[in-house]
Parts: structure tokens; C-alpha cells; sequence
């Protein structure tokens, strides 16, 4: 079973209980049987998906060590995230339209109850969930705010779960006729509150963070760097190709957290991240980093590349600043492996980390770098990956880097015949 499965297997689990309860509540055939049980059926269905889906996304968004072992690589949990987050949404957004349009066909009283708050007390919750939740996805789906007000903004989902917890307790329903639904649909949904509460708000207790220095900075181009940290106290211990997330304390302040990809094995003696500029803001974050400038990490995440020490054959397509993850990776594998690593980047002056893996190659007679450079040879593509290293249904293929570049050559992948569970990638996708 991928791993990538999980989340969707559970929440799929978690989404069945309630509408088997559902079921039971009431005989099949009279749920659907004329318009106005269809639009409450809908209602209530919609109502009931959309609270647990809620609930376990914000329980994905917690950056827990149990996390991966239950759900998989953190990249990929965010990943879910990010989709099963858009689900709920629509389901929330339609649970009160279905409710609205019931309410116009039985040409029931005082309709202003369902839009405006304070004239019924548990649709009073229901509409403060709605609008708090459309006010965040909003901000999140399409306006993209800068990062720091983003975060600041994604702390009030909880509240929203919050007011949508209050209404499902008090609204007259099958969930309210019935203690098992009820009681199940307020557990998942104060597991999702206590989950993203205990993280987002108590994250200085509940997480653990390591202390490091900055003990080396190298500049490899105006664009990237190499930071190498030593542990202030207790060190964190990685795997190859696993990341970490990493802040810095800059005159008195500290940076927001972001992802890097591990250079190296970290351990005792250290660790290495590399850094690209992305922007202004990257840019000048940058430059404030110096030797002596203390950071917390978190982690380490991911399971990237675990596989390859048992794979006699594999090919590594590495684009870009996707480099640094394969350049812990590569020493871990052996003599008699046979490894083709395509180094794709735009020319020459974008080729940073050339002679790191040039020196890996010198070192081991079964691994073959190729350059590519996509202004003098155009871009890489799956056919020329293909032709160049014998591709074979059984080889297994790692990808890292820009999300279109892996995007297409998967697919391409796909379609020359690689199966889908042997193509690889690391995707960070933490929005």
C-alpha cells in the first residue's frame, strides 16, 4: 500500500461510520423518496462529511513525529491537506445551501433565521462556522496573502471547527435524535480541535525543537547558499533524504519556519541545508544569515529515497535546488549499484552543485552524473531520460524539483510504460 493512501483511506473510514449510523437512523427509500427529503437528506449528509473532513484536516496540519508513522511522509500529508481542506469546504458551503433551499420548499417561517446570527441559537453557530471558514479559505484559496499574515489568518481554523462542533450539538436532527451519531461526530471533531490547538497554540510545549548554530556559510552563486549548523546541545539524527524545518534568530527576532532538504546525514557533527532566492523577502533573508546567528529545528520529516540502498538499478532526475536531497542520498548507496543522476538546470552559472556530485562520481564506479542544461539542450524530457539510461519496466525512478517538472515527466513516465509505483518524487507542498 503507497503511503500517499493513507490519509484518504482513513478519512474515508471515518466518513462511512457516521453514514452508516446515518443510515439506520431512518428506512433508505424515505430519505429519497419526493424533493424534500432529498434537499435534507443532502443537508445532512453534506453537514456530517463535511465536519469530520474538517476536523481531519486540521489534524493533518499538525507537525507531529506520530504524524508520518500514521499517515505517511509529512510532504505528502500536506498534500492531502491542502485537497481534503478544499472538500470540506465545498461540502460546508453546501450543506447550508441544501438546508436554505429545504426550508424555501416547505415555505417554512422566518427564513432570515438561516442567514442571520442571534435569531436561533444553534443556527447561530452554524452561520458564525460558515462565514469564519469562508472568510479563511478564501484568503487561503485565492487571495494568497504574504506568508506571515497567512499564518496568522490559518490559527482561526480551529475556531471554525469550534462554532461547527456547537452546532451540530444543539440542531434539531437526525445527529441530535441520535447519542451514537452525535457523540461520534463531537469526538472526531474535538480531536481535530485539540490536534491543531496543541500545535498551533501550544507548539512551545508540544514540539520539540533542537538548538543549533551557524558555524559555516558558503556562497555557491549570487543565488544560493550552503549553511552548515552545529548542535547547541542535543543533536538530531537523520536519515538520507529526509528534511527538516528550520528558523533563525536575527537581531533579536525570530524568522518565520520553513522547509529545507537535508545535505547531508545530520548527526553530532552537524548538518547542512541549502538556501535559493525565491524573492525580495528570501533575498534579504539571506544575507542577514552569519556565522554565530542561532536557529531551532524541527524534524527530521520524509522518507524520500529510503528505498534506493535495496534497488540494484535506479535513475535520479534532480532539477534545480531538488539537488540537495539526492546529495545526502548518494553516498549511502553501494559500489554495485548502477544509479544515472540528471542534473537539470538552466546553464552553466545555475550549475552549483556540479562539482559536489561530480566528486560522488569519482568515488563510485556504478554512478553516472549527466548535466543538463535546458538553454543549450532544451528541456529534459522522459523519452530522452528513457533512451539515455535502457529504461526498463522494473527500474525505479526519484524525482526532485520544480512541481511542473515532475508533473510532466511522471506523466510521460506513466505513459512509456513505468508503473506508477515505481516513479519516486518529493513534493513540498506546505500551504
Amino acid at each position: 500500500m503507497s503511503k500517499i493512501e493513507r490519509p484518504y483511506i482513513v478519512v474515508g473510514v471515518l466518513m462511512l461510520v457516521p453514514a452508516i449510523i446515518w443510515m439506520t437512523l431512518q428506512p433508505f427509500g424515505e430519505r429519497w423518496s419526493d424533493a424534500v427529503m432529498v434537499l435534507k437528506s443532502l443537508s445532512q449528509l453534506s453537514g456530517i462529511f463535511g465536519l469530520v473532513l474538517f476536523s481531519f484536516t486540521l489534524m493533518l496540519s499538525a507537525r507531529f513525529p506520530w504524524m508520518e508513522k500514521i499517515m505517511g511522509p509529512l510532504n505528502k500529508v500536506y498534500t492531502a491537506h491542502h485537497t481534503l481542506g478544499t472538500a470540506a469546504f465545498a461540502m460546508l458551503l453546501t450543506h447550508p445551501i441544501f438546508a436554505l433551499v429545504n426550508a424555501i420548499v416547505l415555505q417554512k417561517p422566518n427564513l432570515a433565521r438561516y442567514i442571520i446570527p442571534g435569531l436561533d441559537n444553534a443556527l447561530t453557530w452554524g452561520i458564525l462556522a460558515l462565514w469564519t471558514l469562508i472568510v479563511l479559505m478564501v484568503l487561503t484559496l485565492y487571495l494568497r496573502p504574504r506568508y506571515p499574515l497567512w499564518k496568522k489568518t490559518h490559527q482561526f481554523l480551529g475556531l471554525s471547527l469550534f462554532f461547527a462542533g456547537l452546532h451540530s450539538l444543539f440542531i434539531t436532527s437526525d445527529v441530535s435524535a441520535s447519542p451514537l451519531l452525535r457523540w461520534y461526530l463531537l469526538s472526531v471533531a474535538i480531536f481535530g480541535i485539540v490536534s491543531y490547538t496543541a500545535y498551533t497554540l501550544l507548539n512551545f510545549v508540544t514540539v520539540k525543537r533542537y538548538a543549533y548554530v551557524i558555524d559555516k556559510i558558503d556562497r555557491l552563486s549570487d543565488a544560493v547558499i550552503s549553511v552548515h549548523l552545529k548542535p547547541g546541545g542535543q543533536a538530531l539524527v537523520s536519515q538520507p533524504g529526509q528534511f527538516i524545518f528550520i528558523r533563525f534568530k536575527i537581531e533579536g527576532k525570530w524568522s518565520e519556519i520553513h522547509p529545507f532538504s537535508l545535505t547531508e546525514k545530520a548527526g553530532q557533527q552537524g548538518l547542512g541545508v541549502s538556501m535559493k532566492v525565491l524573492g525580495d523577502d528570501t533575498a534579504r533573508f539571506m544575507q542577514a544569515l552569519s556565522v554565530g546567528v542561532p536557529a531551532q529545528i524541527e524534524g527530521p520529516f520524509g522518507t524520500f529515497g529510503a528505498e534506493m540502498e535495496q534497488m540494484p538499478r535506479l535513475v535520479c532526475v534532480a532539477g534545480g535546488i531538488g539537488t540537495t536531497p539526492f546529495l545526502a542520498l548518494l553516498p549511502s548507496l553501494g559500489e554495485e549499484q548502477s544509479v544515472d543522476v540528471y542534473y537539470a538546470i538552466k546553464n552553466k552559472p545555475e550549475s552549483v552543485y556540479l562539482p559536489a556530485l561530480r566528486k560522488l562520481e569519482e568515488n563510485r564506479k556504478g554512478l553516472r552524473i549527466i548535466p543538463w542544461l535546458s538553454d543549450d539542450q532544451g528541456y529534459l524530457t522522459a523519452d530522452i531520460i528513457k533512451q539515455e539510461s535502457s529504461l526498463t519496466r522494473d527500474d525505479h525512478i526519484f524525482l526532485c524539483g520544480p512541481p511542473g517538472m515532475m508533473k510532466s515527466l511522471k506523466k510521460r513516465f506513466i505513459a512509456l510504460g513505468i508503473p506508477k509505483e515505481h516513479l519516486h518524487s518529493e513534493e513540498f507542498s506546505f500551504e
